[in-house]
């Protein structure tokens, strides 16, 4: 994570922070059963919360945290597999 400064309007920079740029970040594609390992690396001055949005994680894992602190200047490490189904997703198929 870093601050940049990105044009949101025209002519009108705004301070931004950002995962491997200065706004955003990449999407990470993954299939189902694939395990996903995510490494931030804190480069702002102040401890920040990564929430990963759009993960899908098996029924059993959705109680479980979906993000974690980063203290400024860390790096911290996370492992998670993405559902096998889509009974294991709690998503209804239609047959």
């Amino acid at each position: 994570m870093r601050r940049g400064r990105t044009e949101l309007l025209p002519g009108r920079p705004a301070e931004t922070w950002g995962f491997n740029g200065p706004h955003l970040g990449p999407t990470i594609r993954a299939a189902r059963g694939d395990e996903v390992r995510m490494t931030v690396t804190n480069r702002l001055a102040e401890t920040s919360t990564v929430h990963w949005h759009g993960m899908r994680l098996p029924a059993s894992r959705r109680r479980a945290r979906r993000g974690w602190r980063c203290g400024s200047g860390r790096s911290r490490t996370r492992r998670r597999r993405t559902c096998t189904t889509a009974t294991s997703c709690g998503t209804r198929t239609r047959g």
